[in-house]
């Protein structure tokens, strides 16, 4: 079937027609079809009825649907409650990261203090070293 019967079958311009099987198209994953195929026809006739009843409030929503590729939306409630949480866990976060980076400081400071008393313990213990009596 040529686009154009279809359209003319759906009651649609020839041109609006053509722009709806591009996104048929591209949404299934297809190259365009110059005779369209019989699933081809088939899911756009389907698509139309969905729009038509008012099933789907866009032709992209019908396509999806007729693909099997939709998903319906989030709640504008469930959103907010999303967004909260995200918030908290950025925080949390925040918060882990400061005190990781406090910790590493602390343990700079500290291995630099000790490798400096060794340093220093290491430089006594020899200085006794020179000063101990011939035997």
């Amino acid at each position: 079937m040529l686009k154009s019967e279809l359209a003319r079958e759906l009651n649609l311009d020839a041109s609006v027609m053509s722009k709806k099987c591009k996104d048929y198209f591209a949404a299934a994953g297809k190259s365009d079809e110059r005779h369209l195929s019989s699933e081809t026809v088939k899911d756009l006739r389907e698509a139309a009825a969905l729009v038509e009843s008012n099933a789907a409030r866009t032709w992209r929503e019908a396509i999806d649907r007729v693909l099997g590729q939709y998903t319906e939306p989030v709640p504008s409630e469930s959103a907010r409650e999303i967004i909260q949480r995200l918030d908290q866990l950025e925080t949390s976060v925040t918060k882990i990261s400061e005190q990781v980076t406090w910790i590493a400081g602390y343990l700079r400071e500290r291995a630099d203090r000790q490798g400096a008393q060794r340093g220093t313990g290491q430089a006594a213990a020899g200085a006794t070293a020179d000063l101990q009596p011939n035997a």
